[in-house]
């Protein structure tokens, strides 16, 4: 609470519950400072059965279709939209620019706010051109590629792209699994 008696924005990403733990849920906080701006980022959001499940770029990519819908021709497996953490950067990007707007209400109004990003909400604010239809347009998403496309570049995966087998896709039964462990508890 001493600490962020003086500050103007915290920023965390601890799941609600583990935040709640250590006194950084929105509640404690704004208690402490009523102009805090308070900056999250969360997995997959606030509510639904997800909620506080933990999750790392690669798996937001997936579960928001990312990894497909930009995959290139010839695509093996599905690989990370452009080969980079776009869910982290994007969640990041996004709550900059909420932290700030939010800091300017803040210092007008003296009343802090509570902003909350999430890595799925992220990876599918960077394809919403691809989710959204027009009347008039064309129909079907060329940039999906079909498992032809993927088995077409198994030499060039298998050469090291995306190689990482704590942090990469794999092909199941039913599609594909993520699979991210990017720590040793996991």
């Amino acid at each position: 609470a001493a600490l962020v008696a003086t500050a103007d924005v915290g920023v965390h990403n601890a799941p609600p519950p583990r935040a709640e733990a250590f006194g950084l849920g929105w509640e404690a906080l704004h208690a402490a400072c009523p102009s805090l701006v308070v900056g999250v980022v969360t997995s997959f959001g606030p509510h639904g059965p997800l909620a506080g499940a933990p999750a790392y770029d690669l798996v937001a990519q997936g579960r928001s279709g990312l990894l497909t819908s930009h995959a290139s021709r010839g695509d093996l497996v599905p690989v990370r939209a452009g080969g980079i953490p776009m869910a982290d950067l994007t969640a990041g990007h996004l709550l900059a620019t909420g932290v700030l707007a939010a800091l300017v209400a803040a210092r007008s109004g003296g009343v802090g706010r509570h902003v909350e990003v999430s890595l799925l909400g992220a990876a599918l604010a960077v394809q919403i051109q691809d989710l959204v239809w027009l009347q008039g347009e064309a129909s079907g998403a060329a940039a999906v590629a079909t498992q032809g496309d993927l088995e077409a570049r198994a030499d060039e995966i298998a050469g090291g792209l995306a190689m990482n087998p704590y942090d990469r896709c794999y092909a199941a039964a039913d599609g594909y699994l993520a699979l991210a462990c990017l720590n040793l508890a996991q």
